[in-house]
């Protein structure tokens, strides 16, 4: 997979972000069949942030889409730790195998 070393992360968000995108994108190559996008669900303005980042797919088990994490935006350095350290790859790997 292609990440950027989770030393490289910042602390601004646009940083931890882009890396998560990269490493999304990468998934996305290996796994077309799961359609891997990265994004939030939630609403941010003055004085509130409640997103909760996911990676999403296109895959639906019982009418359910089917989505990994649910991170807060100021968890986003350690959701890039999950994702660089195999996490990502793991669920990827289950969800694929079950198609």
């Amino acid at each position: 997979m292609h990440c950027i070393p989770a030393h490289k992360v910042v602390g601004d968000i646009g940083a931890p972000a882009a890396n998560i995108e990269a490493c999304v994108r990468g998934l996305a190559v290996e796994f077309p069949q799961l359609g891997l996008s990265f994004g939030y669900i939630g609403n941010v303005g003055r004085g509130y942030d409640d997103r909760g980042w996911r990676v999403f797919t296109t895959v639906r088990r019982d009418n359910r889409s089917q989505s990994w994490g649910d991170w807060p935006t100021d968890q986003l350095p350690a959701m890039y730790e999950a994702i660089a350290t195999g996490r990502l790859r793991l669920f990827c790997e289950s969800l694929a195998a079950s198609l």
